[in-house]
């Protein structure tokens, strides 16, 4: 007799209404890109579950703290695809649950040297970004996670460190599981310049409402492309048409406009945040 296929699903972690109404918008995204695929909140709250989340777990381990994230453990599914609550999934990703055919766990890489001489770590392994996670539940990952709650909290307590990538980075290099690296497509970021050849799949960031203009504008061709954060995409060789190129050069002026009156007003000890981000022409995310 086979084996019973194994359950897949998509997770969030959140503790908070806040970050509970971020898991619901994400979690539409997903619903639309992935109809079938089932959807589970993991909180530390009654939560209803209606059209969001198929199910709802509610524990209070790490409650209203930081390291509440770190109960990925209780995922109800054999293969996770986990979710950071501020995510827009563009079309369907099930092509994740397949790389762990062959590994326990991946992530997205981060190009970062942060602290690793402390952590122990060689410069040479990468960070990952802990906020797009595709993982099985085996003896390996489920250790992982749990070297991952103690590290995150032992670097509190020593450094103040309340950024979890630098003890998921740690609990990764000394773990035994099998790691895969995800393409940069599966955990867009819009805030840094990014390299893309293919579609942009997953977007991570709070962009005030604007990942699905960000989408369509870095997948509107596919191919070797780089996108800066508030100038645009740059497509590689003679790919932009005469506007493309107009756009892009508005863009880049506003962009560094911007960035010299933020200097400016500094050099004199203002606080430049309010009155740039209240005048629009200078914004250079319009």
């Amino acid at each position: 007799m086979d084996p019973s296929p194994e359950t897949r699903g998509v997770v969030y972690v959140a503790t908070g209404a806040e970050y509970v109404g971020e898991a619901r918008e994400s979690a539409a995204s997903v619903r639309q890109a992935m109809p079938d695929v089932s959807i589970c909140l993991i909180t530390d709250t009654d939560v209803e579950t209606g059209t969001a989340f198929d199910s709802v777990l509610v524990h209070t381990d790490g409650a209203g703290a930081k390291r509440f994230k770190q109960n990925l453990h209780f995922s109800p599914y054999d293969r996770t695809i986990f979710l950071d609550t501020d995510t827009f999934v563009v079309s369907d990703v099930s092509e994740l649950f397949e790389v762990l055919d062959r590994f326990d766990i991946a992530a997205s890489q981060v190009s970062s040297d942060y602290n690793a001489k402390r952590l122990g770590v060689p410069a040479s392994f990468t960070e990952m970004n802990s906020g797009v996670i595709v993982y099985r539940k085996t003896p390996a990952v489920l250790a992982l996670f749990e070297e991952w709650r103690r590290l995150f909290v032992q670097f509190e307590r020593e450094y103040k460190w309340t950024w979890d990538q630098l003890s998921f980075r740690k609990a990764v290099y000394e773990s035994d599981a099998r790691v895969a690296s995800l393409p940069v497509e599966y955990n867009f970021r819009p805030y840094f310049p990014a390299y893309l050849m293919n579609k942009a799949k997953i977007l991570h960031g709070r962009t005030n409402g604007r990942m699905r203009r960000i989408a369509s504008e870095v997948n509107a061709a596919t191919g070797p492309r780089v996108f800066f954060p508030r100038i645009g995409v740059i497509p590689w060789g003679s790919g932009m048409g005469p506007g493309e190129v107009a756009g892009f050069w508005a863009r880049a002026s506003r962009f560094a406009a911007y960035h010299l009156t933020d200097r400016t007003l500094k050099r004199f000890g203002a606080k430049p945040d309010w009155l740039l981000h209240t005048v629009s022409r200078l914004r250079p995310d319009r």
